[in-house]
């Protein structure tokens, strides 16, 4: 729980705003999936430490940039479905905080 409060903490208020507006359900149209810095990092704290580094997890996002529902893919591939549905929930979780904490 610790890491997601660091996390939080460590991104700026323009992110989270957009990482809001990209969280919102949408009526009528199918859930984007949405894979924040935040949800990223504690999801390699459990599967792979070694990519927790900052660079390591913007390098990852920009190449995923708008195809958020790839990196789930492949993080499947590679981790396993349980992995990244724990991933999506993390950044569910996330924005819930936020949204309260607001």
């Amino acid at each position: 729980m610790e890491a997601a409060a660091e996390a939080r903490a460590s991104t700026t208020p323009e992110l989270l705003a957009r990482q809001r507006r990209a969280l919102k359900p949408t009526t009528g149209a199918p859930k984007t999936v949405v894979v924040t810095e935040a949800s990223l990092r504690t999801f390699y704290e459990q599967h792979n430490p070694a990519n927790t580094a900052p660079d390591r997890l913007k390098i990852v996002l920009q190449h995923y940039d708008g195809r958020h529902d790839k990196l789930i893919k492949d993080l499947s591939k590679r981790y396993g479905a349980a992995a990244s549905a724990a991933l999506c929930a993390v950044g569910q979780q996330l924005y819930a905080d936020d949204k309260e904490n607001a």
